[in-house]
């Protein structure tokens, strides 16, 4: 065996495998990155990625949509002055500082709030609101998942208006199952058959 060319043939083997690792390591991420973006593109729920300057990575296109943007008109500027009403701004920006000192205990992964923002045009909507902070080469990264909530208001204010006019009027307004088991007996039907609701109920 000629020891020399078989040093070689190894030596060209292993360099050929890690050819083909870094080819499939390649080829996995580009595939992850194409999930990604899918995501991305196609989800319902506004994603809005910015570093620890407030300054915007990712816009996605239910992002356009809400706020009224071109994703690459707000690449590289401010998230709050663009998307949070101007007497908020303050608020939001020093609670972006202490999640950025302190993501542990300033909002917890997972957990929604309501807030208000603001369109292109200066109206201003309810959103609900999640944000993530992730760290990549000992940077801070946040994305926010917003939803705008206004038809959820509108419906809550309709229920609860009409949970008043219920409650408030003079006429008795009971409310039974379809076999006439009674699950609501209003003030008006308690003056009128001298019934508590807790005795019909």
């Amino acid at each position: 065996p000629d020891v020399d060319l078989l040093g070689t043939l190894s030596a060209i083997g292993a360099q050929l495998g890690h050819l083909i690792e870094r080819k499939n390591a390649e080829e996995a991420l580009r595939k992850s990155e194409m999930r990604k973006a899918a995501i991305l593109q196609s989800a319902m729920d506004c994603v809005i990625s910015f570093d620890a300057g407030r300054k915007i990575i990712e816009f996605n296109p239910a992002a356009e949509r809400a706020f009224g943007y071109a994703a690459a008109g707000v690449i590289g500027r401010d998230m709050v002055e663009l998307i949070i009403p101007k007497t908020m701004r303050a608020v939001h920006r020093r609670r972006l500082a202490i999640y950025n000192a302190d993501s542990v205990n300033a909002v917890p992964a997972g957990r929604r709030f309501e807030l208000v923002a603001m369109r292109k045009d200066g109206t201003e909507f309810p959103v609900e609101a999640a944000i993530t902070r992730i760290v990549i080469d000992g940077k801070p990264m946040f994305t926010a998942y917003l939803r705008d909530i206004t038809e959820r208001k509108e419906a809550e204010r309709v229920t609860s208006e009409l949970a008043a006019v219920v409650a408030n009027s003079n006429d008795a307004i009971i409310a039974c199952t379809p076999d006439g088991v009674i699950r609501s007996w209003k003030a008006g039907a308690e003056r009128i058959y001298g019934f508590s609701g807790k005795e019909m109920i």
